[in-house]
């Protein structure tokens, strides 16, 4: 199959969506001023290190990776997913399981959807994946989501950006990355068992959920270092004559816009990259558990000494506040304690 049936295929369904909207029915939403139908790409650049997030972090059974990412453009019909909201049971079952088959069912056309895109997954915590997808007059919005693996509902994801500003398709946009807990699931660590619920979607931060076992909380720090973040670049917008193509700056490329490398990236993007790539660590102090009780006396006549001990429940790492002592020993014992025969005295 050729590279101009490829779009063709693609594109065909987009086009499809918009005649129909236009021609047959009148559409609640609000429209931009920008012309023609554009093509973005977006890069999902995934941060997810051990250095930047210690605690309890994934090295196997699974290690830390990312799901797929699926992603709309949209009008304000739509909404995917959307901060201090119920999830959907679309959005409930991708959260907790990657799985889409329900999500599947809203496709282009459905509610005010103009495109559905997805990206590869990523097999580790940092790597990124990127796609391209659609956006016209009318469906100006872009909304997406990537699972974090594993974790019990968590996610990062944009709720209804907006690519048109001014009536003009915007160029490029960065947007920074932090976790988030779809409500659907209590549990507190990456690999918790099942523990249904039913909360409103939130924003996970240093201080929030603030229970101990929560792999994001951080009280000493006043905000998370981003796990990821997205490049939105604009590459073509196609003109309302079908023999009109209007070209964005960004074809001049001559490899794949969508790659995150060096070479493509602008000033201010590579700052970004250098910017997180060169953050501080996240330190992480250790903890210890409680203390034991007192152990025997070392001696049963007179005096001796006895000891307790603590283990350490969470080891340091960048940096992080030392271990204070594990072992405590104190004088025990009593003269009290020793039979008659024990004491010489200076007769015999």
């Amino acid at each position: 199959m050729s590279s101009f049936t490829k779009f063709f295929a693609t594109i065909l369904p987009i086009l499809c969506v918009v005649l129909e909207q236009t021609t047959t029915k009148p559409v609640k939403s609000t429209r931009c001023g920008a012309k023609g139908l554009a093509r973005y790409s977006v890069v999902f650049n995934a941060e997810w290190s051990r250095n930047h997030f210690p605690k309890m972090y994934p090295l196997y059974r699974p290690p830390a990776q990312w799901s797929k990412l699926i992603g709309r453009t949209h009008n304000d019909d739509y909404t995917l997913w959307s901060l201090d909201s119920y999830a959907s049971h679309g959005v409930r079952q991708f959260a907790e399981t990657s799985r889409t088959r329900h999500l599947d069912q809203e496709a282009q056309g459905y509610k005010g959807v103009l495109d559905v895109f997805t990206a590869p997954s990523v097999s580790r915590g940092v790597g990124s994946t990127f796609t391209n997808f659609f956006v016209d007059s009318r469906h100006y919005k872009v909304s997406l989501m990537v699972r974090i693996v594993p974790s019990p509902d968590w996610f990062v994801g944009v709720d209804s950006v907006d690519l048109c500003k001014d009536g003009k398709w915007v160029d490029k946009l960065s947007v920074n990355l932090d976790p988030i807990d779809a409500g659907t699931d209590q549990g507190f660590t990456f690999t918790s068992p099942n523990w249904r619920t039913r909360q409103r979607i939130f924003k996970i931060t240093s201080s929030a959920p603030s229970h101990p076992a929560n792999p994001f909380y951080y009280p000493k720090l006043k905000q998370l270092p981003h796990i990821g973040f997205l490049v939105f670049k604009r590459l073509f917008v196609y003109g309302h004559d079908e023999n009109e193509v209007v070209k964005s700056d960004e074809g001049k490329h001559t490899h794949d816009p969508a790659v995150a490398d060096d070479s493509y990236m602008t000033t201010g993007e590579m700052n970004h990259k250098h910017t997180t790539k060169e953050a501080e660590d996240t330190p992480l102090d250790c903890l210890v558990s409680d203390w034991s009780n007192w152990g025997l006396c070392s001696k049963t006549c007179g005096f001796g000494t006895q000891s307790r001990h603590r283990m350490i429940s969470q080891h340091r790492e960048n940096g992080g506040q030392v271990c204070p002592p594990l072992k405590e020993e104190r004088t025990c014992g009593s003269m009290r304690t020793c039979k008659w025969k024990a004491f010489k005295f200076g007769w015999s």
